[in-house]
């Protein structure tokens, strides 16, 4: 798992701008790469090392000290958790501030809301310490459903949680995703 460094058009470390209807965030580094983890009764994982190591990168390229903390919310799929750093709450508030900028005044306030309501209101902050060990409070493995192995998937400005088996259905058309994913299975002696 190598971190991707993606150099910007005018230099800027981030910042939201639309592009043919979408809104790009311009950022440096963003999450990429997978790992398999397990996880004990008590809800304790570790966040990849590479994951942790991209976290520093992206409070550094915002001025910001690393934080050991992560918002993490369910999925609207409903069938993964997603992990976002202040960098990427920031950046996903960018975005739906962004989406929302052409509608006249009245109504942008309870589109930006319910954006926000939508992808993070239901995040839950959780703490890792140096080592990233954290703690998947109880209704976040239920929602996610994650047993005791947690499939990390770097996803630009987030990264996902699935279980193994939410990851097979998710990615049954990535078949390089899923080989990677038995592989990991196979070191554990679980496929």
């Amino acid at each position: 798992m190598c971190p991707h460094r993606r150099p910007t058009e005018d230099g800027a470390r981030s910042s939201a701008e639309k592009q043919g209807g979408r809104v790009r965030v311009a950022r440096e580094t963003f999450f990429v790469g997978h790992q398999l983890n397990a996880v004990d009764g008590k809800g304790r994982v570790s966040v990849p090392a590479a994951f942790r190591a991209q976290l520093e990168r992206r409070a550094q390229e915002d001025g910001k000290e690393p934080v050991k903390e992560l918002m993490i919310a369910p999925s609207p799929k409903g069938d993964r958790l997603r992990a976002f750093d202040p960098a990427g709450v920031r950046d996903r508030d960018a975005k739906f501030s962004a989406r929302v900028a052409d509608l006249p005044a009245a109504e942008r306030a309870d589109a930006e809301e319910d954006a926000f309501r939508d992808e993070l209101a239901t995040a839950t902050p959780v703490a890792f310490d140096s080592a990233g060990r954290m703690v998947l409070p109880p209704i976040l493995r239920k929602l996610g459903k994650i047993g005791d192995l947690a499939f990390f998937v770097g996803v630009r400005d987030y990264f996902e949680i699935l279980s193994p088996e939410n990851a097979r259905i998710a990615f049954a058309n990535n078949a390089m995703m899923l080989g990677m994913l038995d592989h990991y299975l196979e070191e554990r002696g679980e496929a």
